[in-house]
């Protein structure tokens, strides 16, 4: 199993989303794919703690404003984008993920602040998939595409 073809899962699915539901053991047996589980809490804990000089997080913001318009956003929640932007990619990075299935409604805009649907398109044209609701088998088919 090569390691760019693990998965990520941030939180576990949403209550009622059991079509997110996946079997870790046949993922690794059938697909050969891993799944490294990660709190939510973890990746929000790793994003608050990048301090605001890190050049990553300055390059964040600053494609993030130049790229999109998002005037209507305060400085604070810009810099909170940034964060998971860098936190999740640090993840991706450190682990050698390709794609990572993230429990974002509600949990991040509740505990986080930020609606996460901007951060998670972002990555995936870094090439890093991301998909909503923990959607694990929905990385896997788009790697096996």
């Amino acid at each position: 199993m090569a390691s760019e073809e693990q998965k990520f899962l941030v939180g576990p699915r949403p209550e009622r989303f059991e079509t997110c539901a996946f079997d870790e053991v046949s993922m690794l047996r059938q697909f050969e794919q891993r799944v490294v589980p990660v709190s939510s809490a973890d990746i929000f804990f790793a994003a608050d703690e990048i301090p605001d000089s890190d050049p990553e997080l300055q390059e964040t913001i600053q494609k993030i404003s130049s790229q999109s318009d998002l005037s209507q956003l305060s400085e604070g929640v810009l810099k909170k984008m940034a964060r998971l932007e860098c936190g999740l990619r640090r993840f991706a990075r450190e682990r050698k993920l390709a794609g990572m299935g993230i429990r974002c409604w509600p949990t991040t805009i509740r505990a986080y602040g930020v609606i996460p649907c901007h951060t998670m398109g972002r990555l995936t044209d870094q090439g890093v998939m991301s998909l909503c609701e923990a959607d694990i088998y929905g990385a896997l088919c788009f790697f096996s595409t």
